[in-house]
């Protein structure tokens, strides 16, 4: 997946961290995660359907329930080699402040904030 869709490939680092794993609880363990990104920029959309396990929905998106768990972005930002995501796991009360740093090609997180609201 690594350079396909930066914004699913930072969303997979994150979820590969050991201690962001911890915390979400078995949240990334869902078999379809959905991903909502009122932000996203329309030039990644073609990203929507590109994951195996993630995918990313807008709000008119049938997929979002009011039951359903999510990763709300709130922020996002990424360039070549430096990345920040701020999520909050829904309807959990976690949110992951994440900052990455590409490595031998590869999204690897170097700093995290992580707290309950």
């Amino acid at each position: 997946m690594e350079g396909v869709c930066p914004p699913l490939d930072l969303l997979e680092a994150v979820q590969r961290d050991p201690e962001i794993k911890l915390y979400a609880s078995g949240f990334f363990e869902e078999p379809r995660l959905l991903i909502y990104w009122r932000n996203m920029p329309t030039e990644l959309e073609e990203c929507s359907n590109s994951g195996d396990h993630l995918r990313f929905v807008r709000p008119s998106n049938p997929g979002i329930s009011k039951g359903s768990e999510f990763i709300l972005i709130e922020q996002m930002y990424f360039d070549a080699d430096a990345a920040f995501v701020n999520a909050y796991l829904y309807p959990s009360g976690k949110n992951i402040d994440a900052f990455l740093r590409k490595r031998n090609g590869r999204w690897q997180v170097t700093q995290k904030s992580l707290w309950e609201n």
